[in-house]
């Protein structure tokens, strides 16, 4: 038995080998310094490799401390963010090897923007018997601090420290707003160079412009984060804000008055210009979207998001699942079985990203295929997308199916395992007439042998009959799944796809052991590519015999024997497009054609006598009967 190399599974493999973790640490170095979120695999690679036992060096264990304190991009969870993040300082912590003041300032940078809580003394504790603190040690204090409300301590390092640079600045102003201490945050402004008037300049006077957005961001947030909503409201008018500064302001309200989200999401602009191109607001919204359904904010989060656009025409999977519309969608996917408040979710989402409801199918797909329970709800919304579209085989949909599918069947460790791949797009009330996806599940069902292996046509065929036992499951009068006769086609096609003379030969056997050509418009193209590869003209008769047979018997079968005849066509064309001449190859077919009863449609013959290159041989063919001559005589 012809055995296949398999696995289905969507959980991430991580290997341990050594030069596999540096490259995910080179791809991290350029998405830190590119100021871009890493993700969570490229994350949890490194992490286990410490787990093993393993040490990194210095520079390496700041890189990746950097990582954490970014968006985790892939992982819409915060909870499983601020876990990751607590996992990789503490495999750090315990390598055996010296710590750096980087280090430790890189773990408080994530801590706050993970916003995890931590034992400020055991931290520093730990910090003082590696090395000192430095100025920037002092800043994520007076920042911590600053979110923590303990604005006395903050002030105190200020002035301990001499520390006032223009990050520090717009902490204190935020943290003394939010408690009404505005002539203070005032102070702080002026301290910085920055007049009241300025806040309220327009973004066209470019003159310290990042510098007034933040000062005015500073004072936004502050009032959203006291849950001042009059002065919130007078900023909102008065200053001139960035959509940064107002996205951050926005978390902050909803921490204090999450009814009121209103007040900052309707002064966010939508799809908006700058200098003169269509901006996509999808990877600034992601992070504030993750914080929002962290929150409980659910429809907050899809109105957010309602406001980007998608500009990019992703391909990728993993691409596509990290883009916050997709987010979004398959957060409400995991968290509800109603079907009306997932289709409500996706007609705002369809406003972003036009081809959202067929990327859905793909969500749906890996649904079901680890929780059989969830089909009524899978295959409710499949029918209403599929409805939308009029049908799903001309959408975006497969794209992402063929990807899924195509990763899982390499890593799939038994037949049953690569079946259920193909049965669980049935299952969702999916047909799947994608070539591709076929393809993928009979060349691991039915796969080349090796060079350590031989293989004759009696196993092979052995093995076929097995695979088509193994499709029963398929095999239904329901709707998404497949008749005998296109399980039999799609089998044939695999196997004329290879080109090679044993599954070519093994081809023409399995239609004589059959007896009947089942669905050959889906391989009568390969029919003709493989007969020009391997020149075995023998077997190509019988394939075509089994088809005239067929006709003779039942004449409501001639299209069907046309189109295998015009394989011979597709093997010219192939011969044409190597620059070969393979005329007295197709004299042979007809000669032998002859020889064993079948005639050939006058339309074919012709067509076959303009395309060789030889007069002598295009002569030759059209003394050979046609069809329709012997339909002509039958009449008579």
């Amino acid at each position: 038995m012809i055995r296949c190399a398999a696995l289905t599974t969507f959980s991430r493999q991580y290997s341990l080998n050594r030069n596999f973790v540096m490259e995910n640490l080179g791809k991290m170095r350029d998405q830190v310094l590119q100021g871009r979120g890493c993700l969570s695999n490229q994350i949890g690679c490194v992490n286990k490799y410490l787990e093993a036992g393993n040490s990194l060096s210095s520079n390496d264990s700041v890189l990746l401390m950097q990582a954490c304190a970014d968006d985790i991009i892939d992982i819409k969870d915060i909870q499983v963010q601020q876990k990751v993040t607590s996992t990789t300082w503490k495999n750090l912590i315990n390598m055996n090897t010296e710590k750096s003041v980087k280090l430790y300032n890189s773990a408080l940078d994530a801590f706050i923007f993970q916003e995890i809580e931590f034992d400020e003394s055991e931290f520093f504790r730990h910090f003082n018997n590696h090395c000192e603190p430095d100025l920037l040690t002092f800043e994520n204090l007076i920042i911590l601090h600053c979110r923590r409300k303990n604005i006395d301590k903050a002030l105190e390092l200020v002035e301990s420290r001499n520390l006032l640079n223009e990050e520090v600045s717009v902490e204190l102003i935020s943290a003394l707003v939010s408690i009404n201490m505005i002539k203070e945050a005032e102070e702080i402004m002026e301290m910085n160079g920055v007049e009241e008037f300025m806040l309220a300049l327009p973004h066209h006077e470019r003159n310290n412009l990042s510098l007034r957005l933040k000062m005015a961001g500073a004072y936004l947030n502050g009032a959203a984060g006291g849950g001042d909503l009059d002065r919130l409201q007078y900023y909102l008018e008065k200053y001139t804000h960035g959509i940064k500064e107002l996205l951050a302001a926005l978390i902050t309200l909803c921490r204090q008055r999450p009814e009121n989200y209103k007040i900052i999401l309707d002064r966010i602009p939508g799809k908006h210009c700058k200098h003169g191109h269509l901006v996509s607001l999808s990877k600034q919204l992601r992070r504030p979207a993750k914080q929002l359904l962290h929150l409980g904010l659910d429809h907050a989060a899809v109105e957010l998001v309602a406001k980007s656009i998608e500009l990019r025409d992703v391909k990728a999977f993993d691409s596509m699942r990290i883009r916050a519309p997709v987010m979004l969608l398959e957060h409400y996917l995991n968290k509800t079985s109603n079907v009306d408040e997932v289709w409500s979710v996706l007609e705002q989402l369809e406003k972003v990203d036009p081809d959202i409801k067929a990327k859905c199918i793909s969500l749906l797909y890996i649904m079901l295929h680890s929780d059989s329970e969830r089909k009524p709800f899978c295959c409710e919304l499949t029918r209403r997308v599929e409805g939308s579209y009029h049908g799903l085989n001309n959408t975006v949909a497969f794209i992402f199916v063929n990807k899924i599918i195509k990763d899982s069947a390499a890593r799939a460790k038994s037949d049953l395992e690569l079946v259920k791949l193909i049965r669980t797009m049935s299952e969702l009330g999916v047909r799947v007439d994608h070539v591709p996806i076929w393809n993928i599940i009979l060349t691991n069902l039915i796969p080349n042998p090796t060079t350590d292996q031989t293989v004759n046509q009696k196993q092979l065929i052995s093995r076929i009959f097995e695979v088509r036992d193994l499709l029963r499951d398929v095999i239904k009068k329901e709707r998404g799944f497949y008749s005998h006769s296109v399980v039999w086609g799609h089998i044939m096609e695999t196997l004329l796809y290879r080109e090679t003379d044993l599954f070519f030969l093994t081809a023409a056997l399995l239609c004589k052991k059959l007896g009947v050509t089942y669905a050959p418009t889906r391989w009568y193209v390969h029919l003709g590519k493989s007969f020009y590869a391997t020149k075995l003209l023998s077997p190509y008769v019988d394939i075509i015999k089994v088809a005239y047979s067929l006709y003779e018997k039942n004449p409501a079968r001639k299209k069907e024997f046309i189109v295998i005849s015009d394989s011979l066509l597709v093997a010219i064309e192939r011969a044409k497009e190597d620059e070969m001449d393979i005329d007295d190859l197709i004299s042979d077919v007809f000669t032998l054609s002859w020889n064993r009863g079948v005639l050939y449609p006058r339309s074919i013959k012709e067509a076959v006598c303009g395309a060789v290159g030889s007069q002598v041989i295009a002569d030759q063919i059209r003394l050979i009967p046609s069809l329709e001559d012997s339909e002509e005589g039958l009449g008579q």
